[in-house]
């Protein structure tokens, strides 16, 4: 079979000079034995490195080892979570739009099964303005330009019986992760 100590033997003898050994010699098959049997170990174990070194086919602790290259701390297995679920969260995470309103509504949606409300003080379709359908003393927020690259953040609990399990240290490390570099979130959590 390719690549077993035998297959290995055979390829040490095939590129042995003909003329300095006899054909059958239990010294020398002795000798390149050891050696075959080394390198079949290592290409079993190439074989292995090979199939690890893959997110699709990654298993176990080599795809813990994945995503903490990934993510860090940010992101880990679940307690008695398959290698299929959490390669399908890696896969998402992996390809997760980030530093947006868009993105840190549907992380929030995910995660506890209710959309968020964001206010973006600066955002004038937040706030509205004077003599507008969105105005003072009818709906909207008060704006202020003087608070830039900063937002709202309302977050809301998982509905009991609703199959999810966030607490509010997951919410608050959503917001965190969803945010763009240099950007400020107020975050309140309600129920």
């Amino acid at each position: 079979m390719l690549g077993d100590a035998n297959d290995m033997l055979g390829r040490l003898k095939a590129v042995l000079p003909t003329a300095w050994f006899a054909d059958q010699s239990s010294n020398l098959d002795g000798l390149l034995s050891g050696f075959s049997n080394a390198w079949a170990g290592l290409f079993a174990s190439l074989g292995v490195v090979r199939l690890q070194a893959r997110v699709a086919t990654a298993q176990a602790d080599w795809l813990d080892r994945v995503v903490l290259d990934f993510f860090g701390q940010r992101m880990r297995r679940m307690l008695d979570e398959s290698d299929a679920s959490l390669r399908g969260r890696l896969a998402l995470e992996m390809q997760r739009e980030r530093a947006t309103r868009a993105a840190m509504t549907t992380k929030l949606t995910q995660l506890t099964g209710r959309a968020p409300s964001i206010l973006e003080p600066a955002r004038a379709t937040d706030t509205g303005g004077w003599g507008t359908a969105i105005a003072w003393g009818t709906a909207g927020a008060w704006g202020s330009l003087l608070m830039p690259q900063q937002c709202f953040v309302t977050a809301y609990r998982p509905l009991a019986g609703g199959g999810l399990v966030a607490g509010d240290a997951d919410i608050t490390a959503a917001v965190v992760d969803m945010l763009p570099v240099a950007s400020i979130a107020w975050l309140r959590i309600s129920n």
